[in-house]
């Protein structure tokens, strides 16, 4: 992570706000869509197509002085990537974003850092010291976040603030056991994107190219997404975009939501760390929430706000824990130097 001024803090500040309002943008554009009938298994085809036209240039261009040669022992793990992180997360997210709604799926994905924390745990990646106070605040955090996130699974309670005009779009045609189904299949989404951003991690540190992962990895799960949907869908009148919204919603998912968010959110990274980016995600929620309201009249419910109160409060809590242990980690290091220095003098 590289030192940045005052200037150089606010364009990064900046451009991660237009990030979350970016995906907000593409969660309610693409429930509309769905709404309307369009096929759940095409969508990410056309998605990730017009995401790799876009990206791939730009790995292209912005990382040709510092990609490393791909070589032939990491093509599984690249297509690990594909296979989890683009067709297991992006087809259960569309699935569970068809059968719920749009300010539901957003306020759950801010649990997704704590599925990826509590895995990482599991696995040996992560340490938690529970004598410190941040892994202390760690263990509380994921506490939190569970238990919001089994909240709003398993409660919607009553509808506190109703749209402006009756009738509730959203949930036309779904019962209460379709909720349900939806929840489960977001839950894997989440799940799935949480091991591919762990196994992305992995990959990372003998193929530090965040951009050319992504287009590789996208390029992989667009084949595979193609697959599936001419298998599932053969309906080829399906494929069609025969509306202007359809196309729209189509080009932006692909171009912002696919093309943008991961190019900011390398870049992010790069500039001010993990920490800060994610940091950002419970914006999306509170935007989607708004122009769920205002365009999907779609209200707001007990155990959703309850749930998400609870899973916003343990990610940051989670991200003070991890941001705290890396700050202490980083001044015991150059100690640690000077005495291993002061011994062997």
């Amino acid at each position: 992570m590289q030192p940045i001024d005052l200037f150089e803090k606010l364009k990064v500040h900046a451009a991660l706000v237009v990030l979350q309002l970016g995906f907000a943008g593409f969660e309610i554009l693409t429930r509309n869509l769905l709404i309307d009938g369009f096929s759940p298994f095409v969508f990410p085809v056309y998605r990730n197509a017009i995401a790799f036209l876009v990206l791939a240039p730009l790995a292209y261009w912005l990382e040709r002085n510092e990609r490393p040669k791909l070589e032939w022992a990491q093509l599984p793990m690249f297509l690990c990537l594909g296979t989890i992180g683009i067709l297991g997360n992006q087809m259960s997210y569309i699935l569970g974003l068809r059968y719920t709604s749009a300010s539901f799926t957003s306020a759950y994905r801010n649990s997704m850092p704590v599925f990826t924390f509590l895995i990482s745990y599991f696995i040996g990646i992560e340490r938690v010291k529970l004598r410190t106070r941040e892994g202390q605040a760690k263990i509380l955090g994921t506490t939190f976040g569970v238990t919001g996130a089994l909240i709003m699974s398993l409660y919607r309670g009553a509808e506190i603030i109703r749209p402006p005009s009756p009738g509730n779009r959203l949930l036309h045609g779904f019962h209460f056991s379709s909720w349900n189904l939806g929840v489960v299949i977001l839950t894997a989404a989440f799940l799935s994107f949480a091991i591919f951003l762990i196994l992305q991690a992995q990959l990372m540190k003998t193929f530090p190219a965040p951009l050319s992962i992504a287009s590789i990895s996208i390029g992989i799960g667009c084949i595979e997404l193609a697959i599936l949907a001419l298998m599932i869908d053969r309906n080829f009148s399906r494929w069609k975009l025969n509306s202007t919204s359809a196309t729209i919603t189509v080009v932006y998912a692909g171009v912002v939501a696919s093309g943008l968010v991961s190019a900011i959110q390398s870049w992010g990274i790069k500039r001010c760390g993990p920490v800060t980016v994610a940091a950002y995600q419970p914006l999306e929620t509170v935007a989607v929430a708004v122009l769920s309201f205002l365009f999907l009249r779609e209200g707001f419910r007990l155990g959703s706000m309850v749930g998400a109160a609870l899973v916003v409060s343990g990610l940051y809590l989670l991200i003070w824990g991890q941001s705290k242990e890396k700050k202490d980690n980083s001044l015991q290091k150059p100690l640690l130097r000077k005495d291993s220095a002061a011994e062997a003098a």
